[in-house]
């Protein structure tokens, strides 16, 4: 095998070898934090029933889930340190809290086949929007959430919600509540198979 050669393998060994070792690092990180908490030196995947959360130093944060009923998009938030406990906040958005375009694009594709299934889903969506609409009062949502993580005396890590209810909503009308409520919840490590993309 030529020099040129043995470089261009051993360069694309390391190129493939270099995001496996990141996930590697980043799961050891998660699974030894409880004994460096609530410091956050490095990158940390969490989970919380299906709610992923990223934590990057020095204070960025990223939220999503993909569990059908508690959809949320990605995300961008901050953390902070705070007596003892990571306070974990974000400006959520939502336009389609009832998450229609997801439910009726799967209702669509089970439909009738002599119905049009682009005319199921623009039924079933524009049916799904005005239920939404008549039981919020409005179709826009912008919500401050606040999380919090600690440590319990066990020293397993939770997480709390704090603020994730619709601080502005229409009077006679459902205050919207963001789909993830935690009271509690044990954190752990997120499977290594989340995508996060390049976001930080």
């Amino acid at each position: 095998m030529s020099l040129k050669s043995k470089i261009l393998l051993s360069t694309l060994t390391v190129l493939f070898a270099v995001p496996i070792l990141l996930k590697g690092n980043e799961k050891e990180t998660c699974l030894n934090w409880e004994k460096v908490f609530p410091r956050v030196d490095s990158r940390l995947s969490l989970e919380v029933s299906s709610f992923h959360l990223l934590l990057v130093p020095p204070s960025s944060a990223m939220m999503q889930s993909r569990r059908s009923g508690e959809l949320v998009a990605k995300t961008k938030g901050f953390f902070k340190l705070e007596n003892r406990h990571l306070i974990v906040e974000f400006d959520f958005q939502s336009d389609d809290p009832d998450e229609c375009s997801h439910n009726c694009k799967d209702q669509s594709h089970r439909s009738n086949f002599s119905v049009n299934p682009e005319n199921a889903y623009s039924v079933c969506f524009q049916s799904c929007k005005s239920n939404a609409e008549f039981r919020y009062g409005k179709g826009n949502f912008k919500l401050p959430l606040t999380f919090k993580i600690y440590q319990d005396e066990t020293g397993s890590i939770r997480i709390d919600g704090l603020r994730y209810r619709d601080p502005d909503p229409i009077p006679g009308k459902m205050a919207y509540i963001f789909p993830h409520y935690f009271a509690g919840d044990l954190v752990g490590c997120a499977p290594p198979d989340i995508d996060w993309g390049e976001s930080f």
